[in-house]
């Protein structure tokens, strides 16, 4: 899906183009891509592995797109929790979430 949603549409000379407006800002095809590929090595190099499942606890944001694509195309497990709900994930909760869905890293913000 990342190839689809974002890599494919680089290679059709759209990278320039607005791909998501967030608040007050504009985010290019090409700049999520950038964000998507560091977030990808970085994990690549924590020792996240193909099928691994790695967590993502963030708002409604560019990051959360960026963090998507980068599980997606090293070809580990997205599991998510919404952080854009306004409620505060206690430390209990956190693990628990953990513990559920197996989750080794996890992508999260302190918004």
């Amino acid at each position: 899906m990342a190839d689809y949603f974002l890599d494919d549409r680089i290679k059709e000379g759209k990278g320039a183009k607005v791909a998501v407006y967030y608040e007050d800002k504009q985010y290019t095809y090409s700049e999520i891509q950038r964000m998507a590929n560091r977030c990808g090595n970085a994990l690549l190099t924590l020792g996240v592995e193909m099928e691994d499942r790695v967590l993502i606890s963030l708002p409604d944001c560019p990051e959360f797109i960026a963090s998507w694509f980068a599980i997606a195309k090293i070809g580990a497990v997205i599991t998510m929790v919404n952080g854009g709900t306004g409620q505060e994930t206690s430390r209990s909760s956190s693990g628990t979430i953990l513990n559920r869905t197996e989750s080794t890293p996890t992508a999260c913000t302190s918004r």
